[in-house]
């Protein structure tokens, strides 16, 4: 997105289940190493994944997934769903990648 004088903005509306009860956490945090800001994200207090980053002048979003459902029709993320149940451990949450991939790095070309 952009505004009127055509400056790039990162945008955000957090519309999955549930973020509308979630809001009351919802933060900006500075990620920091001593005196020097490493990124920032816009979270929930205690979560400690990233789901909005922005570090200079890139930002990255991690959006929804499809969802599964398991016995008792809770409703997850699919991957999550197979990594909770043992079915399949070999994934990685995202959130936490990219969480690694701000902190440590320092250009994403």
């Amino acid at each position: 997105a952009q505004d009127a004088d055509g400056h790039i903005v990162h945008g955000r509306n957090l519309d999955f289940t549930p973020a509308e009860k979630l809001q009351p956490l919802l933060t900006n945090v500075r990620f920091m190493k001593g005196d020097k800001v490493l990124f920032n994200s816009t979270a929930y207090a205690g979560y400690i994944g990233c789901l909005t980053c922005m570090k200079g002048s890139f930002s990255i979003t991690v959006d929804t997934r499809p969802w599964s459902t398991l016995p008792g029709k809770l409703k997850i993320p699919g991957g999550l769903a197979k990594w909770l149940t043992g079915i399949d451990r070999s994934g990685h949450f995202l959130t936490f990648l990219t969480r690694d991939a701000f902190q440590q790095d320092s250009t994403y070309d």
